[in-house]
């Protein structure tokens, strides 16, 4: 039996002082959002899509009140409460601006066969 992975695609935070996907704090991110998905009824059934979640990251680079603006996934409260309660425990790159930045994260989720 083949195993299953997962394309996990973490759109790079615009506005922040830095977007880098080297980043140790975002790829631990990534790990965690992946998990929430493996966890999940959308990964047993084996369904793609994405969700687009707004943000807000304040000055010290703190997520509050993560909030999916759309998904196409079919309702799974269990997976988007996950994923929302990783944004939201994240810490990312401060904006630029020294100001509190809204942002729009685009979260894929495609299983895929090795």
């Amino acid at each position: 039996m083949k195993g299953t992975s997962l394309s996990l695609i973490l759109a790079p935070l615009l506005g922040c002082a830095s977007s880098d996907t080297n980043d140790p704090g975002l790829a631990n991110l990534d790990r965690k959002i992946k998990q929430c998905y493996e966890e999940s009824d959308t990964f047993t059934q084996r369904l793609s899509g994405n969700m687009q979640v707004q943000l807000t990251i304040d000055p010290q680079g703190r997520a509050g009140s993560p909030k999916i603006l759309s998904s196409t996934i079919p309702l799974d409260r269990n997976l988007e409460a996950c994923v929302t309660g990783q944004l939201r425990a994240a810490i990312y790159p401060r904006p630029a601006s020294g100001k509190p930045e809204e942002i729009i994260k685009p979260v894929n989720f495609i299983p895929g066969i090795q």
